[in-house]
């Protein structure tokens, strides 16, 4: 009895090995499930790193609870981490398990788990292969990472350190992130250089800026150009320094303070834009349903347009700021994001509203008057303009496939030239296409041209006073408003003659005649 105690005492604990070191099947699993968030989610790690075994290092593995951490990395990064946790879990087994050799290999680099993905049993001289786990962030479909093991039987290390190196380079495109960086800077720039002159042309003339529907159409312009201006910032200075930076001297990881204001005011324009879109369709909706009870100012627009946007946006922070999150705030936050999604979604199902009660009373417009095609034209012509200006478009969006489908990078680039190129196309709409702007343009080239030509036909020489005109012929002269009533002429009633009112045509025998 006594001898079969003894020989279970001495039956060893079944062992696993990951990149480390080799540990006990209890221990194996609480590691590699740590190692996994630090590989996920390395801005939540309070240690400076793994590279040295601190005790403050060992003493966070020890209370390292799955459940605790996943509130911190939202619905989608609690799901990435359960499925590393469970991939690390399921190599220990296949190693406890799987023969310690290969028939007919004399050397052999043993199965282990890298910290994201497991490596089987290898001949020395040859390369292991796997896909990239779908739990790596961003990665790229149906790409390989790869483990050289050398001619000793041994995993390559990296000559830096000396740890176990896998190439994962090949699971991350940064040629796909290039892409959409040119993208959408390509498309703000091209948004910026049709709003701006749009916004001059509404404050150059006094008849636009004076509507109030030319006022909103202003205020959505200016929250065009800023969530355009603050985009190119963002990709700038963030998107684009990650991509030719490491993480040891990126802005993201390192200047955590410019990344959070940079994020919280490209949020912050995101809201403005969507709300101005929001208050063009209550205004149109408004101007059809009470033609006749114009607002007398739309002060409080301006409230709601620029101010309103500050209180989810500062929930938003606050709540953000409470969170143990060390770094920026570019993780999506689960269910934390619909503080700023919710009123988003809201300003649009509220156009989609708008839009549908103006079609309706277009449609019954038609059917009062069946027999004018024009009727028609102005119902489609409507809903097509109207859908960029409400923002309706951003439907085309809503849905986005998963990581894994083929469809996944040109949603990307789609999803960044419709919400960045929005504003080039409404500028295009309603201000380069406005027939007012047009008769605005007109008018004053109109003005000017006839403005011109009575300059030059005034005469100003004393000297030319005394020549009469040939019979049958008329004289145009400027008559100043002194000499008109008689009085003494002086230099400056010179300046009256550019306005074509105060020019007149003269012939012998005949009176008088204004221009107006």
């Amino acid at each position: 009895m006594v001898s079969y105690q003894t020989t279970l005492l001495m039956v060893p604990e079944p062992t696993c090995r990951d990149r480390y070191n080799v540990h006990n099947v209890s221990y194996f699993q609480t590691w590699t499930c740590f190692l996994c968030f630090s590989y996920l989610f390395p801005d939540h790690l309070k240690t400076g790193g793994l590279r040295n075994m601190s005790s403050q290092l060992l003493q966070q593995v020890l209370e390292f609870d799955v459940e605790d951490q996943c509130k911190g990395v939202g619905e989608l990064g609690c799901s990435r981490l359960r499925q590393c946790c469970q991939a690390a879990k399921d190599c220990c087994e296949q190693q406890v398990n799987h023969p310690l050799t290969l028939p007919g290999s004399s050397k052999l680099c043993p199965m282990t788990w890298d910290g994201f993905a497991c490596f089987h049993p290898t001949p020395a001289g040859h390369t292991a292969r796997v896909f990239c786990p779908w739990y790596i962030a961003e990665r790229t479909l149906d790409d390989i990472a790869e483990k050289t093991c050398t001619e000793n039987g041994t995993w390559w290390r990296e000559p830096g350190d000396g740890q176990e190196w896998t190439d994962y380079t090949n699971c991350v495109s940064l040629e796909r992130y290039r892409i959409l960086y040119l993208a959408g800077v390509s498309c703000n720039i091209c948004s910026i250089v049709c709003l701006l002159p749009g916004c001059a042309i509404f404050l150059t003339f006094r008849q636009l800026r004076n509507q109030h529907r030319i006022r909103i159409h202003l205020n959505l312009f200016v929250s065009f150009t800023l969530t355009n201006a603050v985009s190119i910032c963002w990709d700038h200075v963030i998107f684009r320094d990650r991509l030719e930076n490491s993480r040891e001297h990126a802005r993201l990881h390192q200047n955590i303070a410019v990344c959070r204001v940079l994020y919280v005011l490209l949020r912050y324009s995101w809201a403005c834009n969507f709300l101005w879109m929001s208050l063009e369709g209550f205004h149109l909706y408004r101007l059809i349903n009470h033609a006749f009870h114009t607002p007398k100012s739309i002060v409080c627009y301006y409230f709601v347009g620029w101010l309103l946007p500050c209180v989810p946006i500062g929930i938003y922070s606050a709540i953000r700021g409470l969170q143990s999150h060390p770094g920026c705030w570019v993780n999506n936050a689960g269910t934390i994001e619909w503080i700023l999604y919710g009123p988003n979604l809201t300003c649009i199902l509220l156009n989609l509203a708008f839009l549908l009660i103006i079609l309706r009373i277009l449609v019954t417009q038609i059917q009062t008057h069946r027999n004018e095609p024009s009727n028609y034209r102005r119902a489609l012509k409507a809903t097509f303009i109207l859908v960029p200006l409400f923002g309706l478009h951003l439907f085309l969006i809503v849905y986005r496939p998963g990581k894994d489908s083929v469809a996944d990078f040109t949603y990307e680039v789609l999803a960044k030239v419709i919400s960045h190129s929005q504003g080039a196309l409404v500028a295009v709409i309603f201000c380069f296409l406005n027939g007012e702007v047009h008769s605005q343009f007109g008018g004053r080239h109109s003005r000017w041209r006839h403005s011109n030509n009575d300059v030059r036909s005034c005469t100003f020489s004393t000297g030319d006073a005394h020549r009469q005109p040939r019979e049958g012929t008329t004289r145009r002269e400027c008559i100043p408003l002194s000499t008109a009533s008689g009085a003494h002429t002086s230099s400056d009633d010179v300046i009256s003659c550019f306005w074509p009112q105060l020019c007149s045509t003269r012939g012998n025998g005949r009176g008088d005649r204004r221009y107006h």
